[in-house]
């Protein structure tokens, strides 16, 4: 489930309509269905997430407070949840 309290605070389009939401407590919710669907995650930090973006290879690269990473293209596909 998503940690309680959430707040979602950055949304990303990228160019194939790919869409990814930021949130407090290191929350990504990743669609790759124009945001009909999510997968959520749970970065390991567990803090505020400012952005991600989809770098040219594919993989998701995410910024916040104390928090940076990358997550590999393969393990972003969205699945219905």
């Amino acid at each position: 489930g998503i940690p309680e309290p959430n707040a979602m605070t950055v949304a990303t389009v990228s160019a194939d309509g790919r869409v990814v939401l930021t949130g407090n407590n290191g929350l990504l919710a990743i669609s790759s269905d124009g945001g009909r669907s999510f997968k959520l995650r749970t970065m390991p930090e567990g803090t505020p997430l400012a952005k991600a973006l989809y770098a040219p290879d594919g993989a998701l690269v995410y910024v916040g407070y104390l928090a940076t990473g990358r997550i590999p293209a393969e393990s972003t596909a969205a699945h219905h949840e």
